[in-house]
């Protein structure tokens, strides 16, 4: 028996002792189909490559006649972008437009603009109070004063 043969032996064994590979259908078929498909698979990039950009230099326009279909898709990148924008950008974006209204709009206006409302309300009521007299301006400090030796003495 070969080496090659001898290592897929073991990782054939290995696979079907371990029940989260039973899944391959057939270990065989894997090792003696990939290497024809990987090979003409490559031969194929390098024969299109070469074909588009060393011999016609054209950049693929009869390609994109013959197979149309294959073209858009490619040109468009899978519609990759197109199929993050609807299942990532959009709904993140509505999110963020409700969240913006109800807590922005409602919560944080609401609070900024009833605490502006509150100031002046009592800046309209403490407005009476400033006369512009100096002796009103006395008596208010020489209240204060006792209002807070009282305070200090009770404690």
């Amino acid at each position: 028996m070969s080496a090659a043969g001898i290592r897929f032996a073991h990782s054939a064994k290995r696979l079907r002792t371990r029940p989260s590979m039973r899944w391959i259908i057939s270990p065989k078929a894997v090792v003696s189909v990939s290497p024809p498909y990987s090979l003409a698979s490559a031969f194929s990039g390098i024969y299109a490559g070469y074909n588009l950009y060393v011999l016609k230099n054209d950049g693929g326009s009869a390609y994109a006649e013959l197979w149309p279909g294959i073209h858009r898709l490619l040109v468009n990148k899978y519609y990759v972008d197109e199929i993050y924008d609807a299942l990532i950008v959009q709904p993140v974006k509505r999110a963020s437009i409700w969240c913006w209204r109800v807590f922005e709009d409602g919560l944080v206006d609401a609070a900024v603009n009833g605490a502006g409302f509150f100031v002046r309300s009592l800046g309209g009521v403490l407005r009476h109070l400033q006369t512009g007299y100096v002796k009103s301006y006395a008596v208010s400090m020489l209240v204060g004063a006792l209002v807070i030796l009282l305070y200090l003495t009770a404690s």
